[in-house]
């Protein structure tokens, strides 16, 4: 089974375009980052203004959350998020999406992916707080 990572943008950006996994530089991303790519096959960022996007892919900073989004909003969002996670997988080997992120981040992305038969998802962080997060990674990244 392949694993892949989805991690949730963060505020703290650079001022100037990027490749995604460069441009977030919020401590929780950083050890997000590092526990993905010691722990998963691949790794995706959930960024609110661009759905899934690949690491290397180069973004301009932007001022866009999930929390400000209404419900018709989060569910088009997740819809997106879905629709590029199937494009990119669905009819591969089963993958196993591991969400490092917040409930905004997961919670439609994960009960959208869950209808597939293809596709599991597991949520490591659920009901820690951003503290105990980043203990958690930082104990499981070498």
């Amino acid at each position: 089974m392949l694993t892949v990572a989805l991690i949730a943008c963060t505020k703290q950006k650079l001022r100037r375009a990027a490749p995604a996994k460069e441009l977030y530089t919020g401590d929780l991303f950083k050890k997000s980052r590092a526990y993905a790519e010691a722990n998963t096959d691949e790794w995706w960022v959930l960024s609110a203004k661009h759905g899934v996007v690949h690491p290397d892919e180069v973004i301009a900073p932007y001022d866009v959350t999930l929390a400000a989004m209404t419900g018709h909003q989060l569910h088009r969002w997740a819809h997106d998020v879905r629709d590029t996670l199937v494009l990119t997988y669905a009819g591969g080997e089963p993958v196993e999406f591991v969400f490092l992120a917040g409930r905004f981040y997961r919670e439609w992305p994960t009960h959208y992916l869950s209808q597939n038969g293809w596709a599991s998802c597991t949520d490591p962080l659920a009901g820690l707080g951003i503290g105990d997060r980043k203990a958690w990674m930082k104990a499981r990244t070498p």
